[in-house]
């Protein structure tokens, strides 16, 4: 998977996939996101929504949401998914791609059936999980050779994994699993989609696994910014 081409939120029964790049400005109180005609109400409130957050508390910027369609690949089987667009000043911005329909149902259907976590079945959980992605690993690189172990670098990949160790020993004292955090994390079974699961639930979940909540409480630290929910912004 390269930098440029990240991820694929699954619905149960769907899977994730890849594309390139079509517009339409929205402005917003803190900048501007591009979104394609078309999108159904509530995609276009949410990711008005998710965007802003995003940017002010992150300095992160979802630019452009793009319509996921009958003419891509990955259609129908791919509810959304994420691509990194990398500027020439170092900055990088996101590209989500996501279907036009109404996905509601679907993904509240999925959340009562323990693909999601509590509260994260529907559009404004998609999104978020999707911009976790593009900020956390669009700019992770793998360092290393011959002589020297191979480690992945940039992304905040140190704070992140700090935040990882302590949502293991809450886990642990718990008697669960972080990959407990939704079937989506365990049908996937990788560290990236775990993370942007657990960073969705942290932000939006109405009573997130207390592993949850110390992962998001280490990893703000870490990073020096609010940790406040974004369920608890006014």
């Amino acid at each position: 998977m390269s930098s440029d081409e990240l991820t694929h939120y699954g619905v149960k029964g769907m899977r994730w996939g890849v594309r390139h790049d079509r517009e339409g400005v929205h402005r917003t109180s803190i900048g501007s996101i591009n979104i394609e005609p078309g999108f159904h109400s509530g995609t276009k409130k949410a990711a008005i929504e998710v965007s802003n957050l995003m940017r002010e508390r992150y300095g992160y910027n979802i630019r452009n949401i793009k319509v996921l369609g009958p003419d891509m690949p990955e259609y129908p089987d791919t509810a959304a998914y994420v691509e990194n667009n990398r500027k020439n000043n170092g900055l990088n911005e996101g590209t989500i791609f996501v279907q036009t329909r109404d996905l509601s149902k679907q993904l509240h259907e999925a959340e009562k059936v323990g693909w999601f976590g509590e509260g994260m079945g529907n559009t404004r959980g998609l999104l978020t999980h999707e911009s976790a992605h593009s900020m956390f690993h669009a700019d992770e690189k793998v360092k290393g050779g011959i002589f020297t172990p191979e480690r992945i670098v940039g992304g905040n990949v140190k704070a992140r994994d700090k935040a990882l160790r302590a949502a293991l020993k809450v886990a642990r004292n718990d008697k669960v699993s972080i990959m407990d955090v939704s079937g989506y994390a365990q049908a996937a079974g990788v560290k990236q989609e775990l993370e942007a699961e657990m960073f969705s639930q942290y932000h939006w979940s109405p009573n997130p696994p207390r592993f949850v909540q110390a992962w998001g409480q280490t990893l703000h630290k870490e990073l020096g910014v609010d940790p406040t929910p974004f369920k608890e912004v006014k």
